[in-house]
């Protein structure tokens, strides 16, 4: 039986706040020390309320900010 390593991963949370986005450039630093991957995690409330109109964009705009976050983080590490 072969034994199977696992590969290296950072788990970051992504909010668009300043703290957040240190966390991103730690996250990318420590991996490109460590040979790891990251993978950037953003949260959210859904609306439960049957009468609301639609989601309001909360998917979208958190899927947004995470990219944006990580892009930005991600050209200061290599810069």
């Amino acid at each position: 039986m072969t034994e199977q390593t696992a590969e290296p991963l950072i788990v970051v949370g992504v909010d668009g706040s300043n703290p957040s986005r240190e966390a991103v450039r730690w996250a990318v630093e420590q991996a490109r020390l460590t040979g790891s991957r990251v993978h950037a995690v953003m949260a959210w409330e859904w609306n439960r309320n049957p009468f609301a109109l639609g989601t309001g964009g909360a998917e979208g705009h958190a899927e947004e900010e995470a990219a944006l976050t990580v892009v930005v983080r991600e050209g200061e590490a290599a810069g």
